[in-house]
């Protein structure tokens, strides 16, 4: 097992205010999503899709099917909608800590993490078969599939480890260990890259390395509380968001960074629990979840080059 860099634990659901954030070597106003220059993303149009939910939280796209699937953790239940909002549907109830989910379209599947009952489920996209296919974790939060290879990826905030197994959980291996790891992570299956964030005091180190753990690079720092991050990896942008509920991007390098959009107009400073997003890259969209306001709302992106 490969040894990561060791930083201060960070407490990943607490809800705390924090100001306006820089990110090292570029300044950042939280207000500024317009920012100019020849590789800028500006949103053109938001919508609120879904409202009068209860605590909203991960969300996942099958942009092919038309849906969209997203946990809550106080019903503890994984609920879908169409793309636009309507046919809103309970497929999975009955769970007792649902973190992040991931979709295997193309079979007809869906993955998520447990960390009430430190287990790994997949159902179909319906929600029927529910199985348990990795039992006995302390803590498991994210997870991201790599299908090509037959691979799931997760991380376990408690033992400050990231893990993967095959599809159907048989061969767990650990591929790294974070000490004090809060487990906010991304996968980029294609080009062999895994993406987290460490905390070290007030910074939050971007690392990222290759997917058996070797080759770990630090690439850019962070000076404000980060809940999720997402990656695209065509355009080459990484876009995490605040505890504040911003989301923001800038290159892999950290260069152009520019704040995205704002969530919760008007309310961002009581949002620090708001943590789900999610990118449609090829139709230029991005959804988010917003527990504050119990909604789901998608932006309209437009890449200026």
């Amino acid at each position: 097992m490969k040894l990561f860099t060791s930083f201060t634990t960070i407490t990943l659901l607490l809800t705390i205010t924090l100001t306006i954030g820089t990110l090292v070597g570029c300044s950042e106003r939280e207000e500024d999503n317009t920012q100019q220059d020849n590789n800028t993303i500006k949103v053109t149009r938001t919508e609120e899709l879904v409202t009068g939910l209860r605590d909203p939280q991960e969300i996942a796209l099958d942009i092919a099917g038309g849906k969209m699937y997203w946990t809550d953790i106080i019903l503890d239940k994984i609920q879908r909608a169409n793309l636009d909002g309507s046919n809103v549907q309970d497929i999975v109830t009955g769970l007792q800590g649902p973190g992040k989910i991931a979709l295997d379209v193309a079979s007809g599947k869906m993955y998520w993490t447990d960390w009430g009952t430190g287990k790994i489920q997949r159902a179909n996209l319906d929600g029927s078969n529910v199985q348990d296919i990795v039992t006995g974790l302390r803590d498991p939060q994210e997870i991201a599939l790599d299908v090509a290879s037959d691979k799931m990826y997760w991380t376990d905030r408690d033992t400050g480890k990231i893990q993967r197994a095959n599809l159907d959980g048989s061969n767990v291996q650990d591929i790294g260990a974070v000490q004090d790891f809060e487990g906010v992570f991304a996968l980029d299956a294609a080009g062999g890259k895994m993406y987290w964030l460490s905390a070290h005091f007030s910074d939050y180190q971007v690392q990222c390395a290759n997917l058996d753990g070797s080759n770990v690079q630090d690439l850019f720092r962070l000076t404000f509380y980060v809940t999720s991050i997402a990656l695209d990896a065509a355009r080459g942008k990484f876009y995490w968001r605040k505890s504040s509920g911003y989301i923001h991007c800038a290159n892999l390098d950290g260069s152009n960074a520019q704040g995205i959009v704002d969530p919760i107009p008007g309310a961002h400073l009581s949002s620090g629990e708001s943590d789900g997003f999610a990118l449609d890259v090829a139709g230029h969209k991005l959804y988010w979840t917003n527990n504050y306001a119990g909604s789901i709302w998608r932006a309209h992106l437009d890449y200026k080059k």
